[in-house]
């Protein structure tokens, strides 16, 4: 009996997978699985003309194993529920879990497809599938056969070589495990870059000269172009990484939506740039009126990428970010919502301080004492200068403690 021991986890997902697939090192045994509703779908194919078989444990011994084995003839094929109590001829079980799909023998090769729930509340003899930490697969050279009573045997000392390899059913072996978590670890690396770069970088970078120029008089400036250099080179690595490991996979750079609007973002990315150098370069102090070229494209090109990005950062949360609960969800979604809010704090702000600047001198004096007779004007623009920058204080440090929370309720 060909045996495979294999150890693993399984997800539960509630609607169905792709084929997942493993074989042994000379090929003579191949099985393939996926998840779907309530269950798992199995196709076990083998170089014989026998019996085959795949088995569910919590050890990596053939005692306390639920089987599945099956065979093939001219009448159809034949499938049996079993369970080995012990390390020997497993048992037929009195209750019978498992639904054929499709069979087929030929040229040699015998191949059994069948449903079969991950739950079948048989708990004396049928494992929890999900539960379980081994599992069991083998072929030999004749049939199953019918015993009295009902039921079936088979000849288990009829069989190959023995194997033990470590599983996991979401990806396969401990090889095929190993490159899923190196996967995984570069996607959530991708995924933080972004969220880093979109979610806080580019709001707060967007704050800063939409309402923060008079306030931080020329640090402003260099705040902003700071943050956009960040998100530029966040963007570049985050899409580089993920590019890289598309290209070591051989799969397509471009085959959802997520990964479009990505490059999509990405080409963003560089035009804004542009724009932005542009305007630095185009920018005269004696202009009565903001040009609607590049200046005002700059803004509104930068805000409208912003949008996009957040909506392409969901669409990577929901496609790829299976860790992500709901409390992530919670604080990335009360995050939009603080930002809207700081939004229309800064705007009545605005509104407010330009109402209070009219009444100042148009050349401001040099002392303050000539400052006696704009009615306490300008220390109501002071008093709002102050508390523009308390409001962006919060930001920052609301946005920070967002991230963290949403990277800290990973583990919960």
């Amino acid at each position: 009996m060909v045996m495979l021991l294999v150890c693993g986890a399984v997800g539960h997902a509630d609607h169905e997978e792709e084929y997942m697939e493993w074989r042994n090192d000379n090929g003579k045994y191949i099985l393939r699985w996926r998840r779907v509703e309530h269950g798992y779908e199995f196709n076990m194919t083998a170089q014989t003309t026998g019996w085959i078989a795949v088995g569910f444990s919590r050890t990596r011994k053939m005692a306390k194993t639920d089987m599945m084995i099956g065979s093939v003839d001219s009448s159809g094929a034949t499938l049996g529920d079993f369970y080995a109590p012990l390390s020997d001829t497993p048992d037929f079980d009195a209750q019978q879990d498992g639904e054929v799909i499709s069979s087929f023998e030929s040229n040699g090769w015998t191949s059994i497809s069948f449903f079969r729930l991950d739950n079948t509340e048989d708990q004396d003899e049928d494992e929890v599938i999900s539960n379980c930490t081994h599992m069991l697969w083998g072929f030999g050279f004749k049939d199953l056969e019918p015993i009295p009573g009902g039921g079936y045997t088979f000849d288990v000392h009829l069989h190959e070589n023995r194997h033990a390899v470590e599983f996991d059913f979401d990806v396969g072996s401990a090889e095929d495990q190993k490159e899923a978590n190196q996967e995984r670890l570069w996607k959530a690396i991708h995924g933080n870059m972004m969220i880093i770069a979109w979610v806080l970088l580019a709001v707060w970078s967007s704050m800063l000269p939409a309402y923060m120029k008079k306030t931080l008089d020329v640090w402003w400036f260099y705040a902003h172009i700071g943050m956009n250099i960040a998100i530029l080179v966040l963007s570049l690595l985050a899409t580089g990484l993920i590019f890289y490991m598309h290209q070591l996979e051989g799969e397509s750079h471009v085959h959802n939506l997520h990964q479009l609007y990505g490059y999509t973002i990405l080409l963003g990315v560089v035009v804004q740039s542009g724009l932005g150098v542009w305007s630095h370069v185009w920018w005269n102090p004696n202009r009565e009126v903001v040009p609607l070229f590049p200046d005002k494209i700059h803004w509104w090109f930068g805000r409208v990428l912003i949008v996009v990005a957040w909506c392409n950062v969901i669409l990577g949360l929901q496609k790829f970010g299976e860790k992500w609960n709901a409390l992530s969800y919670t604080l990335l979604y009360l995050w939009f919502a603080l930002v809207a809010a700081y939004v229309v704090i800064f705007e009545i702000y605005e509104e407010r301080t330009k109402s209070e600047s009219a009444d100042l001198p148009v050349e401001p004096p040099q002392f303050k004492e000539s400052y006696a007779d704009d009615g306490g004007a300008s220390v109501v623009v002071e008093s709002y200068a102050t508390q523009k920058k308390a409001t962006f204080g919060l930001a920052v440090l609301s946005g920070l403690v967002v991230f963290f929370g949403m990277v800290i309720s990973l583990e919960v």
